[in-house]
């Protein structure tokens, strides 16, 4: 068996880092970052492809959602919390998450129940859309081996 030249088992290194440990973290972050330049450039971009069906109509309100500093989807730092709402979470945790987001999204601002379920579904749908176009765009590959 023939070992791998060096900058293989650099490749390798690299490849398990980004893939096994923060590859989900380097991955969402630059999802978001999409996000946040094809769906959320201006506060328009709430009603436009979150609460399509049942738009927000107080300005104060479209205003505060996009440029609170814990919650706004100005800075797509803060695209971590929304991302509470992806359903693909199973863990207990994951739901108590979800459920206390949308409850923040009801008490916070003030929205309906029609429409945090519809921004719920949106968010998904958008978060998916960009992930989908992230993961084909990333090619396979698979270790160095010689026999």
């Amino acid at each position: 068996m023939v070992n791998a030249p060096d900058w293989q088992q650099y490749l390798n290194a690299l490849y398990q880092v980004v893939n096994y440990w923060q590859g989900e973290y380097l991955m969402t972050t630059g999802i978001f970052f999409d996000m946040k330049t094809a769906y959320f450039g201006s506060a328009d971009g709430i009603n436009q492809y979150l609460a399509i069906n049942n738009p927000i109509t107080d300005p104060a309100v479209i205003t505060a959602i996009y440029t609170d500093p814990n919650y706004g989807l100005e800075n797509y730092q803060n695209y971590a919390v929304w991302n509470a709402l992806q359903e693909t979470h199973a863990s207990t945790a994951a739901v108590n998450k979800k459920l206390a987001f949308q409850a923040e999204l009801l008490t916070y601002w003030g929205l309906s129940t029609d429409q945090v379920n519809e921004i719920t579904t949106n968010w998904n749908s958008l978060f998916n859309t960009v992930y989908g176009t992230w993961t084909h765009s990333i090619p396979s590959y698979s270790t160095y081996e010689n026999a």
